[in-house]
């Protein structure tokens, strides 16, 4: 997921990292260079539908917009912050097992 609005520096990254370990999802989330915030989430599509719900229910920043797709999964056994800024979010999944990204574009 890519999301768009105000997500940086209103502990986005953090509440991310809560509601997905309290519901199982694995994964990592991240801030870009561009002001979004990505994350890829691996688990059921109710547990992660319920994480983004919370995200956005949340009363701190705002989403603007989200973009996902699906991707390859990693087997992942966690869910971490990644303090790393990659540039605009443009990462390669090729060489990933088979998963997915989901991207809900909200208006």
């Amino acid at each position: 997921y890519i999301f768009h609005g105000t997500v940086q520096g209103v502990g986005f990254r953090y509440k991310a990292c809560y509601s997905a370990k309290n519901r199982g999802v694995t994964g990592w989330v991240r801030n870009c260079s561009d002001g979004t915030v990505e994350m890829e989430a691996e688990g059921y599509l109710a547990d992660i539908a319920a994480v983004i719900r919370e995200l956005d229910e949340h009363s701190w920043g705002s989403i603007e917009r989200i973009e996902s797709e699906n991707i390859p999964l990693e087997g992942g056994y966690g869910f971490e912050i990644d303090k790393i800024n990659k540039g605009i979010c443009d990462i390669d999944y090729t060489d990933t097992f088979f998963a997915a990204l989901f991207n809900v574009i909200l208006t």
